[in-house]
């Protein structure tokens, strides 16, 4: 015993070093490590003697260390500003205390405590009062993330790596020496910790009580370090000790809350190019890029952002004005489209786009405003009270006479007894109002929404020529450049020119396998290929509608109506939207990686391959060469098993959509990039060639699916013109309905006397005859894949 007791000090020795706090980096992605660790398993690992240097109690374990018993171990604890953070964010700090009362020793600390809790707040899923609430028996099915949109989210991760342990980074004595050796780490970075632990972090939730269990504690630090730097960057006169933003200062988190007010931008970013050459394809580049400068511009303020959209959290300053943002966009000639919202940080948040978000925020902000209402009443009824009881205090004194008897028997009359009550009631509510208003800025809140589209500016005269590319400004150069021999040029703006210019080589091309089979003698078919994402007001209503749904039928259904109803209120949308950002752009990465490594599935050598550069982080636009629908069948396909892997629950509500137009390379690509700039459902499929056009939902496409295709079928093929083209003369579908009752009772007789097989499947002709498809979407479905 004594000998386990030894290595365990010295084992304690190794985790603790000596150090001044206030002078080590403040890492606050670092502040929920705790929640890495199974301290279950870190006390078995241990052996029964080393229970003693810890002091379990209250809630078992708990993630801010509580449980070690530091002055057992004869050593200090860690010293780091990073270890306060952790050690104190949840060392019974209420939101109504003052920051005077921080148990730490000087101002820095006490505002990187300040600055945390307030990041802390904004990052989580919901607000602690609410989960506080919720009774302790209610737990989670997994101590892994539970994804909304993927319930089998930690179970896949788990078998992708068998070889791991689980939610838990820190299980026994090394692995948790190692966890604490990056606290006391003076080199640790946040970059650094985020890449060591990505992997349980990813799989640990925020907090494994629900409803918190819903986002990984990945995003929820990542946001959180951004919120804080956010926040710490915008604060003025940093020697006092209260925090003071935009000349507001505040003592507590509930006034920064209610008083400070910030804004949610959304910038979807587009170009007015015309898609002419290969080459005019660098706009998606120079997109690429432009974002990258926006990240590197604004750094945390970039909460979240995709190949075309990004989201920012900025101070309410008129210094930091939108065209200052959009200003690299405008010059290079894109345009931008914003949706910005500026409210106060209580009611910030990405939902205030979406309107059953919106709504939800001005309830509260409804709420929070009522002390404004009630304030003049109560203080009327309260004067009103007071000078009644006055009145009833004055006319018993002289009733009685100085006879306390009297007096006594006098007071506790019913009437003058419900008076005093009621008087108290109403002192008791004037002071809640009072305190209330405390917290409050002189002025009720309100949540300010403004819609704008920015674009480059235009001279009030344009002389010709006009740019051949945008149509937008003068053309003042040519394209190709002179240094590149050729008989054909086109007139260009130098925004236009720039964008073609970049990365050409000495023939002046650009994406040298479309350019190539541009130039071959013998046809090539091409299939352009993009993915996409719904913008963040649908992504809202998506994430919202799975959560409540998630609150009714999950862990949390046992709980009564109105208590429901206010964890739905709660919701707070940021880190949802960023977890399902990460798992969107997991999915693009194995699709590219199939290309890449695996040529998908030997369809695509790299020679029939166009793509962004390897290194843009949402590699969504590709252009394939096809030699048949077959290939284009096999993309689709692998569309469904990504999406079935990371989005299985809201496939039919189509946030990740996949649109490919099919054509001959010669066919323009500006016609291919209008059906598939903004696409409208799950699968979007056109080939213009063949008019053919297709745009439907997961179900339907299964029952498509389903059609035998290839070699051999022109019957199936000639059976549906013959239907589309009477559906297009009738007018009404009953006339293709009976072609296609009859044709089944005649394949039913072949196939008795002679085995035949049928045209059409059985599931697609019952589709067809309950309308959930046409002929022409079965036709179309087979001109496209069927080739």
């Amino acid at each position: 015993m004594r000998q386990a007791i030894g290595c365990l000090r010295a084992l304690m020795a190794r985790l603790c070093f000596l150090g001044v706090a206030t002078t080590m980096n403040f890492i606050p992605e670092m502040h929920d490590i705790g929640k890495l660790v199974d301290t279950d398993k870190v006390l078995k690992a241990m052996g029964a003697d080393s229970k003693s240097l810890f002091a379990l109690s209250g809630e078992e374990g708990g993630h801010c260390f509580q449980w070690i018993d530091w002055g057992k171990t004869k050593y200090p604890e860690p010293a780091t500003s990073t270890w306060q953070g952790i050690r104190y964010h949840h060392d019974q700090i209420g939101d109504n205390q003052n920051i005077t009362g921080y148990p730490l020793p000087d101002a820095a600390s006490k505002q990187n405590l300040f600055c945390l809790l307030l990041a802390d707040h904004l990052a989580a899923a919901t607000s602690r009062s609410i989960t506080n609430r919720i009774p302790a028996q209610v737990r989670a099915d997994t101590d892994g993330v539970y994804r909304l949109w993927n319930p089998g989210y930690y179970a896949m991760r788990e078998k992708e790596n068998p070889q791991r342990r689980g939610w838990a980074a820190a299980d026994d004595e090394p692995s948790l020496a190692t966890l604490l050796d990056q606290i006391k780490d003076p080199n640790v970075t946040s970059e650094r910790f985020l890449r060591d632990y990505a992997y349980w972090l990813t799989l640990t939730p925020e907090d494994k009580k629900p409803p918190r269990n819903v986002t990984s504690l990945h995003t929820h630090v990542e946001l959180v370090g951004k919120f804080y730097r956010a926040l710490r960057g915008a604060w003025t006169n940093l020697s006092a000790l209260a925090p003071i933003y935009q000349n507001q200062s505040a003592q507590t988190i509930t006034q920064a809350e209610l008083r400070w007010r910030y804004r949610v931008i959304e910038c979807r970013f587009h170009f007015p190019q015309t898609l002419v050459r290969a080459v005019d394809l660098n706009v998606f580049l120079q997109r690429q890029q432009l974002m990258d400068e926006l990240q590197q511009q604004c750094g945390d303020n970039v909460l979240l952002r995709t190949a075309d959209t990004a989201l920012l959290f900025l101070p309410a300053e008129e210094s930091l004005a939108l065209r200052s943002l959009a200003e690299r966009f405008l010059a290079a000639g894109l345009g931008v489209d914003c949706r910005v919202a500026e409210t106060a940080l209580a009611l910030l948040d990405a939902g205030v786009f979406e309107a059953r978000g919106r709504k939800l925020l001005e309830q509260h902000c409804a709420e929070l405003n009522e002390p404004f209402a009630l304030l003049p009443d109560l203080e009327q009824t309260d004067r009103q009270l007071r000078e009644r009881l006055k009145g009833e205090n004055k006319r018993i004194g002289m009733t009685a006479r100085g006879d306390k008897t009297i007096e006594m028997q006098l007071r506790k009359e019913p009437a003058f007894v419900a008076l005093q009550e009621e008087q108290k009631k109403v002192q008791s509510e004037l002071d809640r109002v009072r305190n209330a208003l405390k917290q409050l800025p002189e002025k009720p809140l309100t949540i300010d929404c403004i819609e704008t589209s920015l674009h480059s500016d235009l001279a009030p005269v344009i002389a010709p020529p006009l740019c051949e590319v945008c149509q937008m400004r003068p053309a003042t150069t040519h394209w190709p450049p002179p240094d590149v021999e050729t008989d054909l040029r086109d007139d260009v703006c130098d925004k236009c020119f720039s964008a073609r210019n970049m990365g050409r080589d000495k023939t002046g091309k650009s994406f040298s396998n479309l350019s190539e089979w541009d130039e071959l003698e013998q046809s090539v078919d091409v299939a352009w290929v993009r993915f996409f994402l719904a913008d963040y007001e649908t992504l809202g209503r998506i994430v919202r509608d799975l959560f409540e749904q998630y609150v009714d039928q999950g862990p949390l259904a046992a709980l009564d109506e109105a208590l429901r109803a206010q964890v739905k209120e709660n919701l707070r949308t940021f880190a949802l939207l960023a977890d399902f950002t990460n798992d969107y752009r997991a999915l693009l990465d194995e699709f590219f990686a199939w290309l890449k490594q695996d040529e998908g599935g030997g369809w695509f050598p790299k020679s029939h391959v166009e793509s962004l550069e390897d290194g843009a982080p949402f590699k969504d636009l590709y252009v394939l060469r096809v030699e048949k629908g077959a290939a284009i069948g096999r993309v689709i396909e692998r569309f469904q098993e990504l999406l079935t892997k990371y989005f299985p629950k809201c496939a039919d509500a189509a946030p990740v959509r996949l649109a490919i137009s099919v054509s001959n390379v010669k066919y323009p690509y500006n016609e291919h990039w209008r059906f598939l700039e903004k696409p409208a459902a799950l699968i979007n499929l056109q080939m213009p060639t063949r008019n053919a056009r297709l745009v439907i939902g997961a179900g339907q496409l299964m029952t498509l699916q389903k059609i035998e295709l290839g070699a051999g079928r022109t019957a199936s093929s000639r059976f549906l013109h013959d239907l589309v083209e009477q559906e297009r003369i009738s007018g009404t579908r009953v006339l293709p309905q009976a072609m296609m009752l009859e044709a089944w009772h005649k394949e039913e007789k072949e196939m008795r006397a002679h085995r035949a097989t049928r045209h059409l499947p059985e599931d697609v002709w019952r589709e067809f005859r309950s309308g959930q498809l046409t002929a022409r979407q079965i036709l179309d479905y087979y001109k496209i894949v069927g080739w």
